[in-house]
């Protein structure tokens, strides 16, 4: 028999706290408590409009924010994947990036994700701001499914579910898509697992899990990892003593993680071959600052790294789009009623009040002082940017201001206690925070250590105004809701969102910043080839004009290979010997251009240098000027002979890819065509080996061609990164694939004639696959069998409104 939560004395009905006490704050007996005509369609079509609407300004830059990460990584890698896609090939080796990438475990890229597909069907200018906008609206929409399942009414429901498609995460964080398309489920995450635990029913499990592999294939971890947290917390705290309830939570993010196989394990696997760094600096990085408190008020007071309508620069040691936390000021309000008015009678107020503080002090990380407790939690201790718990921040804020949003509409019969909060404590309240923080930002400013405060400052009037007209109809709402009150806190939260999010991180900058490249056009009017030629780009700051100087990966829009990227997944050896960064740049450039030889040696034709990072004089030698584009760019080509494959006769074995690059390193390293191979891995070759000639190259995808020809044997070197999962052949006979020189591959050929073919066919890819159907395999047997059915009469309490 299934637990019907309306019909079970251990379901109480939703109006009762977790102790089974009335709360008549949640009860539906005010005039505007519902409406009762109102479809799912309305709905569901003003969460479709209203992003689109909103966010008009973006879409003419395809949906990029400050053409910061979106620009350099996100729209590049999907570019490239739906172009590859649009031709029926799964793409899963990258020739672009990095000398070689296995872009199938970058699980940034997205390619198990459906919205990425629409890259392969769409134009670019339309597949990147349509999943943009999708994205809000569904956030939207799971955020309305959470309220209704927690108990709220559909116009508390609704107004949750604009706030949060639109709060401060969801807009900044455009920049970064794979974290807004995580976020967007976050929600329905809580949604699915709220009711596994409310009614045990197998349907409920299943979405659930599918929710969880949806979160999961979007790509951004450390969200999934935050929201399991929350999701655990909010299990010890609904069914304590629950075993069942447990072991179901627990199974279903199991059985998630089954389905997403495909991409975690080569993603860990990527993961052991990359330099992500893990010391606490790294952790602690881009922590929330205790001046960000402001813009829960103030959303542009520190000001815009896109000036426009607000016309301030930012001013603070983090990203903009790390540090906004708003929720509109309706919704705040709305947030501190609901608190104050619930805290003691209903428990889940409770769970969600200490969820927001909790996650808030750990989004301050380092400047809270306790975060370091998080590096001793395994998964979390890997992860940075503690500012990204504000998504958790941001749901508890909004889930509190929908219970609010009740106690403000429902109440037929207003009490002493709920007038003095909604006429006074709470506007008073709103107007000191709003006086202290501009009290404290002037004196900040008198004093020389932030931007001044100016009433003609649309970052400072405009919110004032909004809190004006956010207090006249709180009041007036705590007198009379009427039918209409819901639509008015709705169309409050509408306006004041309309405030930030056409301004958010939206650039003034025309089109062209996008789809022109100045440096591309130059090395293709000089004859570069993909096949032969390799670019170093040395951008200085990586964030000014990216594609004036080509800065990977807007390399990729261009089709021009590069030795260095951008992103988290930087290859280990290229750190070891070039010192770079996962934003593609390096302390040691300046050292590596006065060695072109040695460069050559490594595959790099070319150099695109700006004047502010090495100077013209430190490339005199070695180096022939192609071009000067714009006013400080300036492309060189490499004077030794270079190229991405030749065949060598000697070579030096090392013990290790460590040695290698020691090697690598020493300022009298053999450079001559007839230099000695740097070989790692394997068995050291025992055959004499001599000079070769490679008659032909074909290299299309996952695979690579050549035909070699040699009298005593040769070994055929291709500057392809070496990665676990190549395959050769020498004829129809398997060879041994070594390392070559750290950053290339090597197979060795015997005399005569010989077709080698290289494949890229990672048996990780494989057992992945496999996994993820028995993952896929498991929900259906269960949700088939409906085994997860309780039949016993002792449920899990319903948690009741929140």
């Amino acid at each position: 028999m299934r637990v019907e939560p309306s019909g079970n004395a251990s379901c109480p009905d939703p109006s009762r706290d977790g102790k089974g006490a009335i709360d008549r704050h949640s009860l539906p007996e005010g005039p505007g408590s519902d409406w009762g005509r109102w479809t799912a369609w309305p709905i569901a079509a003003l969460f479709l409009v209203l992003p689109a609407v909103l966010l008009a300004p973006a879409w003419r830059l395809w949906g990029l924010s400050a053409l910061e990460d979106g620009l350099l990584y996100y729209l590049p890698q999907r570019i490239w994947f739906g172009q590859a896609l649009a031709t029926g090939r799964w793409p899963l080796w990258h020739h672009l990036v990095y000398g070689g990438f296995p872009a199938f475990a970058d699980p940034q890229i997205g390619m198990y994700y459906p919205s990425t597909w629409l890259f392969a069907v769409l134009d670019p200018r339309w597949a990147y701001p349509l999943t943009i906008s999708l994205h809000h609206s569904l956030a939207a929409w799971l955020m309305y499914r959470l309220c209704r399942g927690l108990g709220r009414t559909r116009p508390a429901a609704v107004m949750a579910g604009v706030a949060f498609a639109l709060c401060g995460f969801m807009l900044s964080h455009r920049e970064h898509l794979t974290m807004h398309h995580a976020a967007a489920w976050t929600p329905g995450v809580l949604w699915a697992w709220h009711r596994w635990t409310t009614t045990g029913r197998v349907k409920h499990w299943a979405v659930g899990v599918v929710i969880v592999s949806a979160q999961l294939l979007a790509g951004h971890i450390q969200v999934t990892l935050m929201t399991g947290a929350v999701v655990v917390a909010y299990v010890i705290w609904s069914a304590p003593r629950q075993k069942r309830v447990w072991l179901g939570c627990l199974a279903g993010f199991a059985v998630a993680g089954l389905i997403c196989a495909v991409q975690i394990l080569p993603a860990l696997r990527l993961l052991g071959h990359s330099a992500e760094r893990r010391e606490l600096y790294y952790v602690v990085y881009n922590s929330m600052l205790w001046r960000s408190l402001a813009l829960l008020v103030f959303p542009m007071l520190l000001g815009q790294r896109t000036p426009n309508f607000y016309p301030v620069q930012w001013d603070a040691p983090s990203h903009q789009c790390e540090q906004t936390a708003y929720v509109t000021l309706v919704v705040l309000a709305l947030t501190v009623g609901g608190g104050v008015l619930l805290w003691r009678r209903n428990r889940w107020v409770r769970f969600w009040g200490w969820a927001g503080l909790i996650t808030l002090v750990l989004a301050l990380g380092k400047n809270a002082g306790i975060y370091v407790l998080v590096m001793l939690i395994p998964l979390f201790n890997v992860l940075h940017t503690p500012a990204r718990w504000l998504l958790i921040v941001h749901v508890a804020l909004i889930v509190v201001g929908a219970a609010g949003a009740d106690a403000l509409l429902r109440r037929a019969h207003p009490s002493t206690r709920a007038e003095r909060v909604w006429r006074r404590r709470v506007p008073l309240g709103l107007a000191a925070a709003a006086g202290a923080i501009l009290l404290v930002f002037a004196l900040a400013g008198w004093a020389g250590l932030g931007p001044a405060v100016s009433m003609t400052n649309p970052a400072v009037w405009l919110p004032l105004v909004l809190l004006a007209v956010t207090v006249v109809l709180l009041r007036r709402l705590s007198r009379r809701p009427g039918r209409a009150g819901g639509l008015v806190l709705i169309g409050l939260v509408v306006v004041d969102l309309a405030a930030v999010a056409p301004f958010l991180d939206v650039s003034t900058c025309g089109v062209e910043a996008i789809t022109d490249s100045p440096s591309a056009d130059a090395l293709r009017r000089s004859g570069f080839d993909n096949a032969t030629d390799r670019v170093w780009v040395i951008p200085g700051d990586a964030y000014r004009s990216p594609r004036q100087c080509l800065m990977p990966d807007t390399n990729l829009l261009d089709g021009v290979a590069t030795l260095n990227g951008y992103g988290p997944m930087l290859p280990t050896e290229l750190k070891d010997l070039f010192g770079f960064r996962p934003f593609g740049v390096t302390e040691q450039a300046g050292e590596w251009v006065s060695r072109a030889e040695r460069l050559a040696r490594l595959g790099v034709s070319h150099v695109i240098v700006r004047d502010d990072k090495i100077s013209p004089a430190a490339l005199a030698d070695g180096w022939a000027l192609l071009a000067t584009v714009a006013r400080d760019v300036r492309i060189y080509r490499n004077r030794h002979p270079a190229g991405l494959w030749y065949t060598a006769g000697r070579y030096r074995w090392c013990a290790d890819t460590a040695e290698a690059v020691a090697v690598l390193r020493e300022k009298d390293a053999e450079s001559a065509p007839d230099r000695e191979v740097l070989l790692t891995g394997g068995t050291q070759p025992d055959q004499t080996l001599g000079p070769g000639r490679v008659l032909s190259a074909n290299i299309e995808g996952d695979t690579a061609r050549f035909e070699v020809a040699s009298d005593r044997g040769t070994m055929l070197v291709w500057l392809n990164r070496w990665y676990p999962g190549w395959r050769a052949r020498v004829g129809d006979t398997p060879a041994t694939i070594y390392r070559a020189d750290v950053l290339g591959q090597a197979v060795v050929v015997p005399p005569g004639r010989h077709r080698i073919v290289f494949e890229f066919a990672p048996a990780v890819l494989q057992w992945s696959i496999v996994l993820s159907i028995a993952g896929l395999l498991v929900v259906g047997v269960l949700v088939f069998q409906r085994r997860f059915d309780r039949t016993d009469a002792g449920g899990v309490p319903s948690p009741g409104p929140v």
